[in-house]
């Protein structure tokens, strides 16, 4: 019981890392590009503050969500990915 307990501690750490790191990638390309969030929030159909939690890494998104962000952002989900693993720059 105490090994699935760890596991579980350990995956939920990891995803919580995962969530805010690809916050913080949106945010960088969003600046790269200039855009403000509400900007993207409009082009993506998405609420402003659901956006920001997004960018603070405090929610979790869908993925249909974060494709219409990501498509706002001129950069294939493919390639946000990538870069996202590699920790690459935009």
């Amino acid at each position: 019981m105490l090994i699935l307990f760890l596991l579980l501690f350990f995956w939920a750490m990891a995803w919580n890392s995962l969530i805010q790191k690809l916050g913080h990638y949106i945010y960088r390309r969003r600046k790269h590009l200039n855009l403000t969030q509400e900007q993207v929030a409009i082009e993506a159909y998405v609420d402003i503050a659901h956006l920001r939690s997004i960018e603070r890494g405090r929610t979790n998104v869908s993925l249909r969500i974060l494709r219409k962000i990501i498509r706002v952002l001129k950069i294939g989900v493919y390639t946000f990915f990538i870069l996202l693993e590699k920790g690459t720059s935009f």
